[in-house]
């Protein structure tokens, strides 16, 4: 019996390994593949003008999102399986930091950072379930303010500290926003 002993120890610490490595994915893959996804965030856009970094800051780190989990449930799959991804606020994405080129951090930080770039939330959009493009993360007093971007809907979900907010794009903002993601080699 003593010498099956280094086998089952072999064993149980692979089976750990794999457990701690696979798991995250394996629920990822279960919870969200087809399933839509409703923001449960606040949507009281009174809120706007406190949540807002100001005019200035700059972009810390920016994430592309993995495929649309509904939509384009396979290609979500395989980018769960096949690369690192972390979730932000039980949003899923790339954990590599995305190295857009400068004219793209710039009018994002530009946007992102304006006020009128921003309108009161529609509500859901029929398209599936919310899902963000990318994530990008302002430097902001205090705390670091993620905006999480959906250019299919034109959904902005912004998490700064404690506060949280689901709001819309305005169509002049979101097609330069847009049109720099294309540019700079983002998925859409």
């Amino acid at each position: 019996m003593k010498r099956w002993k280094p086998i089952f120890v072999v064993i149980a610490v692979v089976a750990l390994i794999g457990g701690v490595i696979y798991g995250p994915r394996a629920w990822t893959v279960w919870r969200f593949s087809g399933v839509p996804h409703v923001p449960s965030v606040d949507s009281d856009f009174t809120n706007l003008g406190h949540i807002l970094p100001s005019p200035g800051a700059g972009i810390a780190r920016l994430h592309l999102g993995l495929a649309h989990n509904f939509q384009d449930k396979e290609t979500f799959k395989e980018e769960v399986w096949h690369s690192p991804t972390f979730s932000l606020h039980g949003y899923r994405f790339h954990e590599e930091q995305w190295t857009a080129d400068a004219a793209f951090r710039l009018t994002a930080a530009r946007l992102l950072t304006d006020s009128k770039t921003f309108t009161a939330y529609a509500g859901p959009m029929m398209c599936g379930g919310y899902h963000a493009d990318f994530a990008a993360c302002l430097d902001a007093p205090g705390s670091p303010c993620w905006f999480l971007v959906c250019l299919g809907c034109e959904e902005v979900i912004i998490f700064h500290g404690n506060e949280e907010l689901i709001c819309d794009l305005d169509p002049h903002a979101w097609r330069e926003l847009l049109e720099a993601f294309r540019a700079a080699g983002g998925r859409k």
